[in-house]
């Protein structure tokens, strides 16, 4: 799936011609144009799904310092860590502008990041994203602003959130301390 695809499905949903190209020489997709970029990364702010989520060491600190320089496809943390135990997902850090500091030696960031290839999203982030971009190009193509579309976006985005938990498999699944065993003298 490809943005000019994606642009496409919103374009449907308006009622409107459908575009050869994104970067087509008409109105619709200059419109879609400056707006799908933004568009999209609020979309991967708002939900860390799985397929734009990732963890990274940090490497060497900032001048023997605890300050470290962020990854520049970081759109949002989620977690700070060493990586050692399943308790160690939330240290305490301090993010200014890309500089991260923290207290803990050779951390670990676990972030979403900006995931270009919309080939990899799941279905349901594409539904959503072709919902928000039909919200917003709904005023200035329509004339008027579809709240209806909005509405779908924010029951699409609480299905996949729903949808993406279950995949994620549990910090302590399968750990020594989740499990007891009794012997006896049998």
């Amino acid at each position: 799936m490809d943005k000019t695809t994606i642009v496409n499905q919103a374009l449907i949903l308006l009622g409107v011609e459908l575009l050869d190209s994104i970067d087509s020489n008409n109105l619709n997709a200059k419109r879609a144009k400056a707006i799908y970029e933004q568009t999209r990364q609020a979309l991967l702010r708002e939900f860390p799904h799985t397929s734009c989520t990732k963890t990274v060491s940090l490497g060497a600190p900032l001048l023997n310092t605890n300050n470290y320089n962020i990854p520049d496809d970081c759109l949002r943390i989620l977690y700070v860590h060493t990586g050692n135990e399943s308790s160690d997902m939330d240290r305490d850090y301090v993010l200014k502008g890309r500089v991260l500091t923290t207290s803990i030696s050779n951390p670990n960031l676990t972030y979403v990041f900006d995931n270009k290839n919309e080939g990899t999203f799941g279905v349901g982030l594409i539904e959503a994203l072709v919902y928000l971009l039909a919200f917003k190009l709904s005023k200035s193509i329509l004339g008027s602003l579809e709240t209806n579309f909005y509405k779908l976006y924010q029951e699409t985005i609480e299905k996949e959130k729903s949808t993406d938990s279950l995949q994620i498999p549990s910090q302590v699944f399968f750990s020594d301390d989740a499990f007891s065993f009794k012997y006896s003298n049998w």
